[in-house]
């Protein structure tokens, strides 16, 4: 009987280690499925982290691309101011200041700004620069008040008729 009662005994005994086991097997099993899958947000993530670093060196690229063309820019706006600033002194000290085509500009310039004038104030205007010009009114300089006048006179059916 004592035999039987330890034979009894040894089967409880290893009929719990064996289920023991099994709860431990099932547990890193279930553990095992856990790693995989951390392993593979790792990856994931580490994936996500290479692409972003990519598109990163990309925008870094083209944000240096965009500072040299805004240097060029910058640069050729320089250049231009310089270049007006050397051609308006160069007309300063042009005699053709008092030549056909500067005055053809300048009135043409005063033409434009009358028109953006009302209907009165612009008439006046124009009255004015036509009296300024008449060839009767500057007698010394007959000949070129009558060039004067029909540059006026062209200005005026460009511009505003």
């Amino acid at each position: 009987m004592e035999n039987n009662r330890h034979s009894s005994n040894r089967e409880a005994v290893e009929q719990l280690f064996s289920q023991k086991l099994e709860l431990l097997r099932s547990e890193r099993d279930m553990i095992a499925l856990q790693l995989g899958a951390a392993y593979e947000e790792i990856a994931m993530r580490d994936a996500a982290l290479a692409d972003s670093a990519a598109y990163m060196q990309a925008l870094k690229r083209r944000n240096a691309e965009l500072q040299m063309q805004l240097r060029t820019v910058l640069e050729e706006r320089h250049m231009d101011k310089e270049r007006a600033a050397a051609q308006q002194s160069s007309d300063a000290s042009d005699p053709s200041i008092f030549g056909l085509a500067h005055i053809r500009g300048q009135i043409e310039e005063a033409v434009r700004e009358a028109a953006l004038l009302d209907e009165s104030a612009r008439k006046e205007k124009l009255k004015g620069l036509r009296l300024r010009w008449h060839p009767d009114k500057n007698p010394v300089l007959q000949e070129f008040a009558t060039e004067v006048t029909k540059i006026i006179n062209e200005s005026v059916d460009k511009i505003i008729k």
